[in-house]
């Protein structure tokens, strides 16, 4: 008559152990989020930012000048760096791309 209640609360408890293993596993993977974003804001070289918006060194300036590109912050004397956060929203601001057969 105990038995299969015993084998339920054994069920229960395993249930439970593994949910409290899955909720650890969800943690780690939230702070590995979480870190990934804190990196969002490294600093970029110029020649870096080049590279990843596909803007020449000329037309990066040009564009601060006319306010349409994101400001640099100085790390030096004679060095800036762009924040990779404000790079990444500034190529999310660009209108996309249509097909010219579409």
């Amino acid at each position: 008559m105990f038995a299969p209640i015993n084998d339920l609360m054994l069920a229960i408890v395993d249930f439970v152990s593994h949910l409290l293993q899955k909720a650890e596993q969800f943690a780690a993977m939230i702070k590995t989020y979480e870190e990934m974003n804190d990196m969002q804001d490294r600093l970029l070289r110029r020649r870096d930012v080049e590279k990843i918006t596909g803007v020449s060194r000329s037309s990066i300036y040009r564009l601060m000048q006319e306010g349409e590109f994101p400001r640099p912050v100085r790390v030096g004397p004679s060095a800036v760096r762009w924040k990779a956060s404000d790079i990444n929203a500034w190529i999310e601001s660009r209108p996309v791309a249509r097909s010219q057969f579409s």
